[in-house]
Order: structure tokens, then sequence, then C-alpha cells
């Protein structure tokens, strides 16, 4: 896109290219660990300058050994982070992600409750969970205790993340 550098050091200040995709059965787009997806700030966010560590997913990682469906919750959230996909809350805070988790067919999966932009209650999470590829896509643990405690470590890398973002988004 015109006016947007790629890279650890890209700087976005130009509101008239902003993204307004709607999210749709596409799986999150690969993102290094360390690099600003290339996506337009959302309204509201007229500038994003990476600093010098763009996302801590190499790091979450580096701790935890995410498993594959680990790392595609995180790109999720980092998607929804960089993208039209958060929810900018009225104080300025944004939800990225919201987990929630649930059991089935003796299973605890962890999914995202932000879609689209939006809170989605548990019925319509799960239902969008199930439309982008199948439930397999999240993590999934043998208990609920289980599933709390993993996303409680992810977490904290999930708020430093937003919190540089935030930062650097001048707010």
């Amino acid at each position: 896109m015109a006016g947007y550098a790629r890279g650890p050091f890209a700087r976005v200040a130009d509101e008239r290219n902003r993204l307004t995709l709607p999210f749709d059965q596409t799986p999150p787009a690969p993102v290094t660990p360390g690099e600003v997806p290339d996506v337009a700030p959302p309204s509201g966010l007229s500038h994003i300058e990476a600093g010098p560590r763009a996302n801590y997913m190499a790091e979450a990682d580096a701790a935890m050994k995410l498993t594959p469906q680990e790392k595609y919750l995180y790109q999720t959230h980092l998607q929804n982070l960089y993208g039209p996909g958060k929810v900018v809350h009225p104080d300025g805070s944004i939800s990225s992600l919201l987990q929630m988790s649930f059991d089935r067919d003796g299973k605890t999966y962890s999914i995202p409750t932000i879609w689209g932009g939006r809170a989605l209650g548990p019925n319509e999470a799960i239902r969008e969970a199930e439309r982008t590829g199948g439930l397999d896509r999240f993590p999934s643990y043998p208990s609920g205790e289980e599933a709390e405690v993993r996303y409680q470590r992810m977490h904290d890398y999930l708020g430093r993340d937003t919190a540089e973002f935030i930062q650097r988004s001048g707010r």
C-alpha cells in the first residue's frame, strides 16, 4: 500500500489508506515475530510508530514453547491489534482477543471472542471459531485449569504487545 513502509521501523501516519476489509474466513496472515504487519491504523488511531520491538511472540514462544494452535491464537491477537479487528473502548483501552474457554468432546478449547471488531457472546464466538476452519485451529487442553494457566501466561505477552501499540499510537 502506498505510504506504508514495511519492517520493524515502519511509520504509519496517513489515515486515507485505512483498511476497511471485513473479517472473513481467511486465517490470520503470518506475522514474523518482532515485525509490524503491513496494515493501516484503524479509525481513531492516526499514528503508529513501531519501536525496537513490535511484538512479543518470539519471547512467548521461547518461554512457553507455544503449540501451533497457541501460535494461531497469538497471531489472531496480532492481526486484530494491527488491523481493523480490535475493539477500541471509549477509555482508549483495546481488546484484541478476549479469550474464552469451553469444554467439548473431553477438551477445553481457548478461542477469541473478538471477531470483526466486535466482542461476541460465547455462542457466537464458538460459531465464528468453527466457521473459520474449525476448533482444531485453536488451543485445547485436558482441563479448564490447564487452559486458564496456559492462557494467563500467554496473556502477559499479549498485554505487552497491546501496551506498546497504544504507546506508539499516541493514545
